[in-house]
């Protein structure tokens, strides 16, 4: 089986860490933050802070396709978030009322997930990492570039691990590059001497905050839907919590928040 170098521990970092692990692989994951992981989902809510993502703070909607694969490779994870308070969501019921077609599609009953806050959220992936026997863990360990080995292919660098802050090199036969939207990794592969990747940059256009409040949740007296303004009903600790956007999307408020 092979050695794995995941640089990054978000969602996307841990999610895949587990699956390769479960697959019997040997993982390793290093995190610049170095914050240690929270006692429980409040704790993870309060006290957490992870200078990397820059949307800590936000809600998370897991999307139907995460949920899927979640349901059959990573069925305690999904349990956890349950348990930790994330709330059902459905993204098709109710439909937009300016939707003409109302008719059923055979997905639809696939188009659910969860959502939760994303501190929430990570934490539960990242406690089912902590105790993955094949993976490891090392938190406060920044990469700096890519090291490599002997070209398989001529004038194509091989990568084989990174360098770090702390001087190591880690070498690995996979790495893989889960840092997000503050990725180094084209840099770094223009340094190694490999052709710079393809990038495509657009501005959509979005502006969105969020506002949380706790109590009990209000009677509905406006539509499920509107153009401009959306609310979503999130649960995490077993409070209800609400969260606010603005921008140009709609989407419905899940009814289970509790």
């Amino acid at each position: 089986m092979a050695k794995v170098l995941i640089l990054g521990a978000g969602i996307c970092g841990l999610g895949t860490a587990l699956l390769l692990a479960r697959d019997g692989h040997d993982v390793t994951v290093i995190e610049r933050d170095d914050h240690s992981i929270p006692d429980s989902p409040l704790d993870a809510w309060e006290n957490w802070m992870r200078k990397g993502v820059a949307q800590f703070r936000q809600p998370h909607n897991f999307m139907p396709g995460l949920r899927s694969i979640l349901e059959r490779e990573l069925p305690d994870v999904q349990e956890a978030l349950r348990q930790a308070g994330a709330a059902r969501f459905d993204l098709v019921n109710p439909l937009p009322p300016f939707f003409t077609d109302q008719a059923p599609r055979a997905i639809d009953e696939k188009l659910w997930t969860y959502t939760a806050r994303r501190p929430v959220g990570e934490w539960v992936f990242a406690r089912a990492a902590e105790s993955e026997p094949r993976l490891t863990m090392r938190r406060g360990v920044q990469a700096l570039g890519f090291i490599t080995k002997p070209s398989v292919i001529p004038d194509i660098p091989h990568i084989a691990g990174v360098r770090t802050a702390l001087g190591d090199e880690l070498r690995a036969d996979l790495v893989i590059d889960a840092m997000g939207r503050g990725s180094a990794t084209t840099r770094w592969l223009a340094a190694a001497g490999a052709r710079a990747p393809y990038e495509e940059q657009a501005d959509c256009g979005f502006t969105y905050y969020t506002r949380y409040f706790h109590g009990t949740p209000p009677q509905r007296r406006g539509p499920a839907l509107a153009g401009t303004a959306i609310s979503g009903g999130l649960a995490a600790t077993g409070r209800s919590r609400g969260a606010g956007f603005t921008g140009r999307r709609s989407t419905s408020i899940p009814r289970d928040i509790s």
